[in-house]
């Protein structure tokens, strides 16, 4: 027997996010991505204004659009106390609220763990995201996501100030290039 699906009611369950976000800002987000898995790429002049506009435009989203309590909730089934318990004093990483996705979350990390424990591990293992439009609304609302995303970004303002062996000598930033770092730092 067949079943049919109410896509009404089936709307009515998953939360939307308040903020709408344009395909601009989809595009820049990903294209961002870029710049965190070869940094090498801010030392062009050309690109390096495209990463300052990409992270620009993602900062102030992330300033403006502040996560939504609400939805949090929601999708991860914690009533009001246990939002502030996890915003204060970031008790979700502790592991003091576990809902059926971070049981999954920890048993893979501890795989992964045991499994780079061997020596049999000489894979490296990436993040992977999904990039759908549908998608991206929901993600940047989400606070593991965002945090994620503002570590990579921090890892890659690291490696471009500090210095590296592998660089070159025509891999440098100049006076304006470090101090708007250090600015970004501050904001993320």
């Amino acid at each position: 027997a067949e079943t049919s699906i109410d896509s009404e009611h089936l709307s009515e369950n998953i939360p939307v996010p308040k903020h709408n976000v344009n395909k601009d800002l989809y595009i820049k987000f990903w294209s961002w991505q870029n710049f965190f898995v070869n940094p090498v790429l801010c030392f062009d002049k050309e690109k390096w204004e495209n990463f300052k506009t990409c992270t620009d435009a993602v900062l102030s989203f992330f300033g403006t659009c502040q996560v939504d309590t609400d939805l949090i909730s929601q999708t991860h089934g914690l009533n009001n106390h246990s939002i502030d318990v996890l915003s204060e004093t970031d008790q979700f990483w502790q592991g003091s609220i576990l809902n059926e996705h971070d049981l999954e979350e920890r048993y893979y990390s501890q795989k992964i763990n045991e499994r780079m424990d061997t020596d049999q591990s000489n894979d490296i293992i990436f993040s992977k995201f999904l990039t759908s439009e549908k998608l991206f609304d929901l993600q940047l609302m989400d606070i593991q996501f965002r945090r994620i995303i503002l570590v990579q970004f921090l890892i890659t303002l690291q490696y471009l100030t500090a210095d590296v062996k592998f660089k070159s000598n025509n891999q440098r930033l100049d006076a304006n290039q470090n101090l708007w770092i250090k600015k970004q730092e501050e904001k993320a």
